[in-house]
């Protein structure tokens, strides 16, 4: 067997062990967000409904945009989480030549070091 055959035959062999542990952890998710959709639709109702009676009218438009910053601020630190579990975290250094190199964290990580300035390595306090 040529080494493309033989590699291939290993990546799906690979592939086909994963699908029955996959299986319950995607099942696990679709029924996580089947639950946060709903629970986010009953909130926004109830959150609209209440806004709806404090500003009526043309006003609407300033409870609609409160609804909004919200939904956007909760979102955020989602996305920052998912961002960090799946690893696109990126370190951006800047060069002496000018040039930005950007690495993946994971790739950087294990190299950071902490310099300590000699006022306070003299001073025994960490």
């Amino acid at each position: 067997m040529s080494p493309i055959v033989s590699l291939l035959t290993e990546a799906l062999g690979a592939f086909l062990d994963g699908v029955p542990v996959a299986i319950p952890r995607l099942l696990s998710g679709l029924v996580f967000l089947g639950l946060a959709y709903v629970t986010v639709r009953i909130v926004l109702a109830l959150v609209r409904s209440s806004i709806g009676r404090v500003y009526v009218g043309e006003r609407e438009l300033v409870g609609d945009l409160l609804v909004a910053l919200g939904v956007s601020y909760a979102l955020s630190e989602t996305i920052e989480d998912a961002v960090a579990a799946i690893e696109l975290r990126k370190t951006r250094i800047d060069t002496d030549a000018g040039d930005r190199i950007v690495m993946a964290n994971r790739e950087i990580e294990p190299r950071w070091t902490h310099d300590v300035p000699d006022a306070e390595a003299g001073s025994g306090t960490d």
